[in-house]
């Protein structure tokens, strides 16, 4: 059965696609939240960026940027978004390991990478709704000869805070604090290294949706994918695969209808990240 590899820029490609392909990334992310007590004793929950869930032979945790595991200091509980009915669901810091890879000194520059390596305990909870990227699997083929990036579409997924709402809890909380996971479609034009981590440039069109946010603060962190497609005997369009390439750690200023958020991309992933902490820890 011949099945064809397809190369379609997004506006050709069905919604229905689209809308399926971000489901399943929105299962490999999360918000980070950080959430204290204030003097009242009551909660306090604040939105510090995104992540994604990942795991090794030996290690499950959120690969994120530097910049914001530098957010979660003192005592706090990090509060995790699993699913999109109401929940809560925090994770006690003296149960984290929080693992800064690299942390550049310009914040536009880079590097900017960090690993929160979470507790076995925790892990069946989250399986229950949420889902780990293998960093395994095809680790050599993605460092070695990875697909073409004109090949497939492009996604950058986060939790920009210009979203975030308070109101009314309806399951009986105190209070409910709203935080929105958005996935975006773009494109990237190449791939350039520095110092041994490799980045790219996510363009961001205002003009190609009325739904991108003003401001992508709070998607730090988040993951890019790049999903190949295949169009079936059929005729029917579907991901080939899901392909992490990349965290999310600044955005540029708005030039008219365009901005680019810039990701550490595969090298960084599958090379930096995993040797330095993901395959060491024991």
């Amino acid at each position: 059965m011949d099945i064809k590899q397809e190369y379609q820029p997004i506006t050709a490609l069905p919604k229905q696609l689209l809308l399926d392909v971000s489901n399943i990334i929105h299962s490999y992310s999360t918000a980070l939240v950080r959430v204290t007590k204030g003097r009242d004793r009551k909660e306090i929950a604040q939105l510090v960026g995104s992540g994604t869930f990942v795991f090794s032979s030996n290690a499950y945790g959120i690969l994120t940027a530097a910049h914001v595991v530098d957010l979660l200091k003192g005592k706090f509980s990090l509060g995790l978004t699993l699913k999109e009915q109401e929940h809560k669901y925090a994770i006690d810091s003296m149960h984290l390991a929080i693992r800064r890879i690299a942390n550049g000194q310009v914040d536009s520059e880079g590097p900017d990478l960090a690993f929160i390596q979470l507790p076995t305990s925790e892990i069946p909870t989250i399986k229950a709704t949420s889902t780990f990227y293998n960093l395994d699997r095809n680790r050599d083929r993605i460092l070695s000869t990875p697909p073409d990036l004109d090949m497939g579409i492009w996604a950058l997924c986060g939790v920009p805070d210009i979203l975030t709402t308070d109101g009314a809890s309806e399951i009986g909380f105190e209070s409910r604090k709203e935080f929105y996971s958005r996935c975006g479609f773009g494109g990237i034009r190449s791939i350039y290294e520095v110092d041994g981590f490799d980045y790219c440039d996510f363009e961001v069109k205002y003009d190609s949706s009325p739904n991108i946010p003003e401001s992508f603060g709070g998607v730090s962190g988040g993951g890019l994918w790049q999903i190949p497609l295949q169009k079936r005997p059929d005729q029917i369009i579907e991901a080939k695969e899901y392909i992490l390439s990349g965290v999310a750690f600044y955005q540029t200023q708005r030039n008219g209808i365009n901005r680019s958020i810039k990701c550490h991309s595969r090298k960084s992933i599958y090379d930096k990240a995993y040797q330095e902490v993901i395959k060491e820890i024991s």
